[in-house]
């Protein structure tokens, strides 16, 4: 009996040991789903020490907190459409950013850094990413626009107000003008978010300010995302 306790008791270090061995191999883990990383994590406690399962986890965590920030710039996007359709306005160009989003995003900014190193990295990697697609996306919405106009007949060299109000009446032009209006408000936001929690060279009141300035509404898609110091410095001399 004690030779078999024995026996026992070195095959569960054995076991113990080989697993530790296993799955301290980094290199062996490499692109593991999270489906998979649970599995080997129920099957053994010492897969949570191995680098590769463990980013698994942080990649879900990123992408939850990424469709937090996208979900509430997307819902102010589409409630600015709502406004501009219904009193015909090209957007605002003032954020107009109030307590309860400031309170949002502040939320999601603070568990954001609780988590380590990795996700803060990955969610200011995914947040730029998203920011370019946006400005290619205003791209392609301009080339859709041209070529509307240009389906009418219109002489983009010479556009006269009757130009101008047969492409209002257009249900292509009017669809493309909402879109710009939902990218161009979308974006915004995201830059308040981006900013507020990686731009250590301005204070929040300085970046919605920034923001909601003309120039910026006008020319954002060739601005920096990550806002620089200059802009911090010259602030006030931009009109």
């Amino acid at each position: 009996m004690i030779a078999m306790n024995a026996m026992n008791a070195m095959n569960a270090m054995n076991n113990d040991l080989l697993s530790e061995i296993i799955f301290t191999n980094d290199a062996a883990f490499t692109d593991i789903d999270i489906e998979k990383a649970k599995m080997m994590l129920c099957i053994c406690k010492n897969a949570q020490n191995n680098k590769n399962i463990q980013i698994s986890f942080d990649k879900v965590k990123v992408y939850k907190y990424f469709k937090q920030i996208r979900a509430i710039s997307v819902k102010k996007g589409r409630k600015m459409v709502y406004k501009w359709n219904a009193e015909n306005m090209e957007g605002d160009v003032d954020l107009k950013i109030n307590e309860e989003y400031k309170a949002s995003i502040s939320n999601i900014i603070a568990k954001i850094f609780k988590e380590n190193a990795y996700i803060v990295s990955q969610i200011k990697r995914i947040m730029i990413i998203e920011q370019k697609l946006n400005k290619e996306t205003l791209q392609i919405s301009l080339k859709n626009i041209i070529s509307i106009i240009e389906s009418l007949g219109i002489d983009m060299e010479n556009i006269t107000d009757d130009d101008r109000i047969r492409c209002n009446n257009t249900y292509e032009y009017t669809r493309e003008r909402l879109k710009r209006v939902e990218i161009i408000t979308i974006f915004k936001y995201n830059a308040y978010f981006i900013n507020l929690m990686f731009n250590h060279n301005m204070c929040e009141d300085d970046i919605i300010e920034y923001i909601s300035k003309e120039y910026f509404h006008n020319n954002w898609y060739r601005l920096p995302i990550i806002f620089t110091k200059w802009l911090s410095a010259e602030r006030k001399l931009i009109t």
